[in-house]
């Protein structure tokens, strides 16, 4: 019985009461741009590499992927993805936009260098950074090789896309946002203290 309303976290877990809580809504018309910011620079992100992904039903951890730019105050190396969804098709993103959320989120998780994990970086107010992807379900059918989604399917989760969290403020954290036509938003978001919304698993 450890699954609680998310009311009732904080009495588990006191960093669910703390400042800087998870999920946040971003409201578009209250958004502004800064026009002094350098833009964001991707280092492997899309880099063809061989890693290990181990399924935990919902992350993986991929390394020699940085991040920097923007408001960013230093380096940044990927720590690890994962991946919030609902079944078939139905809202499971754990953050939202002007209310709405969306079928799936990926994350990948960065941490500041010279930190070498993420429970060193989380105490550091900006220690953690944050790129989180909000995907729509489109009617086209994907026709490439799903070798490696079919290694994956072990994981024997269920869909849990009834527990939401209440969206929280954002308490002076920094949110970057760009939407990339209707496929897929993204969302950059600087933050420390960790608590985490339950991650959506499906059957692969």
């Amino acid at each position: 019985d450890t699954c609680k309303d998310p009311s009732h976290w904080a009495a588990l877990f006191p960093r669910c009461g703390g400042l800087r809580q998870s999920p946040i809504n971003i409201v578009t018309n209250r958004v502004h741009f800064n026009s002094a910011l350098p833009p964001f620079s991707f280092m492997g992100h899309t880099d063809l590499i061989n890693i290990t992904v181990e399924n935990k039903g919902h992350s993986g951890n991929k390394s020699s992927v940085r991040l920097t730019g923007g408001a960013l105050p230093g380096h940044y190396r990927a720590a690890q993805f994962h991946f919030h969804w609902g079944g078939n098709g139905r809202p499971g993103s754990e953050h939202t936009i002007d209310g709405e959320r969306f079928p799936m989120e990926l994350h990948i998780v960065h941490i500041k260098e010279p930190y070498v994990s993420l429970e060193e970086a989380e105490h550091d107010m900006a220690g953690i950074a944050l790129l989180a992807f909000l995907f729509e379900v489109m009617k086209r059918h994907f026709m490439g090789n799903f070798t490696l989604i079919n290694q994956c399917r072990f994981w024997t989760g269920q869909p849990m896309t009834d527990i939401f969290r209440p969206t929280q403020p954002l308490d002076g954290r920094v949110v970057f946002s760009s939407k990339s036509g209707t496929l897929v938003s993204m969302i950059f978001l600087v933050s420390s203290l960790r608590c985490f919304q339950s991650c959506y698993h499906c059957n692969i």
